[in-house]
């Protein structure tokens, strides 16, 4: 059997070789040890507020005085010598934060310091990723079961300015910035914790739902615009804006994360992370290599990225792409220099108003875009207010029913599952997720013409197979009932022919799907 080195007693190797137990003996040695450390440099405390209350007093000669000092000095560089020969022992001091890196074993060991930590106010109740700068869990408040979010950073220390600037993202306020509820920054392992919002991403609803309609998008983007505007009043940069940082909550606006705007000091660029600053990124960003611009500089840069996301929000698809990091930079520069090229792409929105303001938003040049970030507000407020006119009749009965009853997805499920029988109400619990979900669906069924392929899809899932013909009939016609209720003022016979007729197309899809 080999011999141990003393790198093999450390708490980290122990916990990975010999099990929790013997990590929790091998740090009750630890926590002993300085227990002792500490009792002693208490007695040479001591020793030294005497010898500052003799020398005051006059009673202590000057010999004496710098004999006694250099005996206490001499002492307390021995317990320093002590601390340091012994902590590698214990644990890897080249690399604190390596106690936060990415393996099973060590995730194990955050879930034990953290639920020490949170005991009386949070219970972990899984994890939710292992990324390049943090590990991120769920938690569910003790007292009110509300779920939050903690992301437990992978920094040995913080200095004051990361501590300053997670302070500053405590205090914003806006309904699309999710909200940062609370934080340690007082010792290690440092978290946040924010609201969790429980809802996809936004290329998980563009890929189940399809490209946005006009009406829906200019409405995203108007919230999006605003939550950067509000983010440059405060003077808070963020320069993460792309669809797979942006969430869509249960009552369908646009979201994105405190924790994306925090950096905490770690380097986060991984070639994932470099391939979506080359998609996502304004030019003048990208010739920084990352160096973060000035907020005036901002203004611009971030129209660069909305109109890029209102691309994909239109189309379902990345304007820049390719199979390389190389194909993708390739591919900006043709969309720059190649007009008839530029034409083309855009041509793919069928919104000419739309067209007009994102080509702008997309110039290369930031003196060619818009002013401020206010003028591309005032822009959308104006094609949101067009787009309600020109939205379907469908969609609009549809908008006006979320609108007026806030708790309109709620009532539903609750009459839907009113008289289901209890094998089939078992499969409707998570009604967060449900809520969501229907809302995807109810995009695709609006637009199921366009869409049938999508609701396929939807109905091929495994969860859906289980129930027949009758049960989406109950399901439209529970949902058309509670619309008609709903939106009574406005309900005329062209409402109600546009909520049967998709009623109607979406059950011939239902009984082809079923039957084959």
């Amino acid at each position: 059997m080999p011999e141990k080195k003393p790198s093999d007693f450390r708490i980290e190797t122990v916990i990975g070789q010999d099990g929790l137990e013997a990590a929790f003996d091998r740090f009750s040695l630890f926590v002993q040890l300085f227990d002792n450390m500490e009792l002693n440099i208490r007695q040479l405390q001591g020793q030294m507020n005497n010898l500052k209350y003799e020398d005051n007093a006059g009673t202590l000669g000057f010999d004496d005085k710098n004999l006694e000092l250099n005996r206490i000095r001499h002492a307390f560089l021995s317990e320093l010598e002590l601390f340091k020969t012994a902590l590698p022992q214990y644990l890897n001091t080249s690399q604190p934060e390596l106690l936060l890196r990415g393996v099973s074993d060590q995730i194990q060991i955050v879930l034990e310091v953290m639920g020490q930590r949170l005991r009386g106010y949070y219970d972990i109740e899984k994890s939710l990723g292992d990324g390049n700068s943090a590990l991120i869990f769920l938690l569910k408040d003790v007292f009110t079961q509300r779920r939050v979010v903690t992301k437990v950073l992978k920094v040995p220390v913080l200095s004051e300015e990361i501590k300053n600037e997670i302070r500053a993202v405590s205090q914003l306020k806006h309904r699309n910035i999710i909200k940062l509820l609370g934080e340690s920054l007082d010792r290690f392992p440092f978290y946040i914790i924010c609201e969790y919002v429980n809802g996809p991403t936004l290329p998980i609803v563009l890929e189940k739902t399809g490209p946005r309609p006009a009406s829906q998008a200019v409405d995203w983007l108007f919230q999006l615009a605003d939550a950067l505007s509000y983010l440059r009043q405060k003077k808070i940069l963020h320069s993460n804006i792309r669809p797979s940082k942006i969430y869509i909550d249960e009552e369908q606006h646009m979201m994105i994360s405190p924790f994306d705007i925090i950096k905490a000091g770690m380097s986060d660029r991984t070639l994932g992370k470099f391939r979506e600053d080359c998609q996502y990124l304004s030019p003048e960003y990208l010739r920084g290599d990352g160096t973060p611009l000035s907020f005036q500089s901002m203004r611009f840069s971030d129209q660069f990225s909305i109109g890029l996301v209102a691309y994909k929000l239109l189309t379902g698809r990345d304007l820049f792409t390719g199979d390389s990091v190389m194909d993708i930079i390739a591919c900006r520069e043709r969309f720059f220099q190649d007009k008839a090229h530029k034409k083309q792409v855009l041509s793919e929105i069928q919104d000419t108003d739309l067209v007009e303001m994102i080509e702008k938003m997309l110039e290369e040049k930031p003196q060619n875009r818009f002013n401020d970030l206010y003028d591309v507000l005032l822009r959308f407020r104006q094609l949101s207010m067009k787009r309600d006119d020109d939205a379907s009749v469908l969609r609009n009965s549809y908008r006006r029913c979320l609108a007026i009853n806030k708790e309109f997805i709620n009532e539903f499920y609750t009459l839907f599952l009113e008289d289901m029988p209890e094998s089939d109400r078992s499969h409707f619990t998570n009604r967060e997720r449900q809520h969501t979900m229907l809302q995807m669906a109810m995009d695709v069924l609006i637009d199921l013409d366009q869409k049938e392929d999508l609701f396929r899809n939807i109905l091929e899932n495994g969860k859906h197979q289980r129930f027949d013909v009758a049960a989406y009939e109950r399901f439209m016609d529970v949902f058309i009932g509670l619309a008609q209720k709903t939106d009574h003022k406005k309900w005329d016979e062209a409402t109600e022919k546009a909520w049967m007729e998709m009623r109607d197309k979406a059950l011939a899809v239902v009984r082809k799907v079923l039957k084959g």
